[in-house]
């Protein structure tokens, strides 16, 4: 009887083309070492294997996940296997948080689905009735990037398309990128993947000296922020420093971009008089 994938064992990022030739071509060679994990009747760790196991023509081998805890067996198992970037571990941390297990009540948003794979963007924006859902902050530290880029992955999680997600997990654009391009409507997104973002002009020298201040005065920032929580008695004259740097990174940031403009501007101003020059200069 034909297996099934099962939905935690989905959230991980397939294996490449490559990597499955060379797992069946190993487990026709040596045979499976290690047995496929079954919880009820699917695949929750081992998809891959049972792959190759039928490309290689071998019998897999499957044992039964008895434990309480479906979702932290799925993630031990793939989290450190896999070369996981920042980007790939924040989406894969939402959904994990997000995963409804079997036998939801009925006062659920999702109104008794039985093992609703992820969560809907009602239940993300929400929050499902009766559910503790994961704060930011926790995601934040189980997948050990920042919080913002867990904001972008939830993003990308609510309004993102199967392309988009399948993008970020395998590793193909980073999640901020996505979360801009979870903005437009999903019929638009698969071709906003594959295009190539824009390259920015070169700053001037002015300009680099502005982004060089504003990269300090973040850095500065973030070690006051980490003060900050160390030293609970710090609190308020820590909280005004990171004021007084937040409102001077953000003049910086409009100067420099003021700068910019100009420094475009300028340029464009000076191709059009040097074609203007060059055809005085034919004509004479």
């Amino acid at each position: 009887m034909a297996l099934k994938q099962h939905a935690l064992c989905e959230i991980f990022p397939a294996l490449s083309e490559g990597e499955m030739a060379e797992l069946a071509a190993d487990i026709k060679e040596h045979g499976l070492k290690t047995p496929i994990v079954l919880y009820k009747g699917d695949v929750l760790d081992g998809w891959h294997r049972y792959l190759a196991c039928q490309r290689a023509g071998v019998k897999p081998r499957t044992m039964d996940y008895n434990g309480a805890n479906p979702k932290a067996f799925a993630k031990s198992a793939n989290w450190f296997r896999r070369h996981l970037n920042a980007s790939q571990r924040a989406l894969i941390q939402v959904q994990l948080s997000e995963w409804v297990p079997p036998g939801r009540p009925s006062t659920d948003l999702r109104k008794g689905a039985p093992g609703a794979p992820l969560s809907t963007s009602a239940d993300l924006r929400k929050g499902a009735l009766g559910v503790s859902v994961a704060t930011v902050a926790e995601m934040a530290t189980e997948s050990d990037t920042a919080e913002r880029t867990i904001q972008q992955a939830k993003a990308v999680q609510i309004d993102g398309s199967d392309e988009l997600k399948k993008a970020v997990k395998e590793g193909k654009i980073s999640v901020k990128r996505a979360a801009k391009i979870a903005r437009m409507p999903k019929v638009k997104q698969p071709k906003a993947i594959k295009a190539k973002p824009k390259k920015a002009d070169a700053p001037c020298a002015k300009c680099k000296e502005l982004q060089e201040q504003h990269a300090q005065l973040l850095e500065q920032f973030e070690d006051l922020s980490d003060e900050l929580k160390a030293e609970d008695g710090a609190q308020k004259d820590a909280k005004a420093e990171i004021l007084k740097h937040i409102q001077e990174n953000k003049r910086l940031r409009r100067r420099c971009d003021e700068l910019m403009n100009k420094c475009v501007e300028l340029e464009k101003q000076c191709r059009m008089w040097r074609s203007k020059y060059e055809k005085l200069a034919k004509a004479k």
